[in-house]
C-alpha cells in the first residue's frame, strides 16, 4: 500500500489549539518499538522497521521510501499481525513481506504515541499525535491521504501560523535521540 504524509512538528500551544478546533473523533494510544541491522545500512536507507501496538493487537510493519514530493513523505507500506513482540526479526521473513533484500534486525526501543483522528473527509485522516520516546516529548500533526489536501487545511494551518517545515519522521527523530 502506498502511504502519502505530510507531517510538520508543533508546538505544545499549536497542537491544543488544534485539538481544540477539530474536535476528533478518535483517541488512542499505540506503541512503536524500532528495530534495525547492526550496521544501521535499513536507516541510513530510510527504511522503517517496526512493531506497532495498538488496541492489544499488534502488527509488524516496514516502511520503504518510494519518494518525496516537498514535505510530503511517500512510502511503500507492507504490514502482517503477529502475535508477539520480538526482540529481533529475521532478515528472510521480512524479505519475503517485501520482497526487498532486508537484513536481519534487532529491537532498538520503543516511542509511545497519543494519538486524535480527525476524519476530514473519505480521502483524509488528520492525525495530532503526542510522542513520547527516550525521555523526550514532542507533538505533530500528520495528514493522510490519497489524492490532494484540501486548500481549506492549509488555511487552517496558516490561521494557525504552523510553517510548514520539512519534518523528519517518528522513526528518525527516535534513532538520532538515541544515538545522543
Amino acid at each position: 500500500m502506498k502511504e502519502k504524509e505530510l507531517k510538520v512538528l508543533l508546538s505544545k500551544s499549536q497542537f491544543e489549539s488544534l485539538c481544540d478546533r477539530f474536535k476528533c473523533e478518535v483517541i488512542y494510544t499505540h506503541i512503536n518499538f524500532y528495530y534495525s541491522d547492526n550496521q544501521d545500512i535499513l536507516r541510513k536507507q530510510g527504511v522503517t522497521v517496526r512493531v506497532r501496538v495498538k488496541n492489544g493487537n499488534a502488527n509488524l510493519e516496514v516502511k520503504i521510501p518510494s519518494g518525496k514530493q516537498g514535505i510530503v513523505h511517500v512510502k511503500e507500506e507492507y504490514q502482517k499481525k503477529i502475535d508477539a513482540i520480538p526482540l529481533e526479526i529475521k532478515g528472510v521473513e521480512l524479505t519475503k513481506m517485501t520482497k526487498n533484500e532486508i537484513p536481519d534486525v534487532i529491537m532498538k526501543g520503543y516511542l509511545i504515541t497519543e494519538r486524535r483522528v480527525y476524519y476530514w473527509d473519505t480521502e483524509t485522516e488528520i492525525c495530532l499525535d503526542y510522542n513520547q520516546y527516550l525521555g523526550h516529548e514532542d507533538y505533530e500533526i500528520e495528514i493522510e491521504y490519497l489524492d490532494k489536501i484540501a486548500d481549506d487545511i492549509y488555511k487552517i494551518l496558516e490561521d494557525e501560523k504552523i510553517e510548514m517545515i520539512p519534518v523528519k519522521g517518528k522513526s528518525k527523530r527516535f534513532f538520532e535521540k538515541l544515538q545522543r
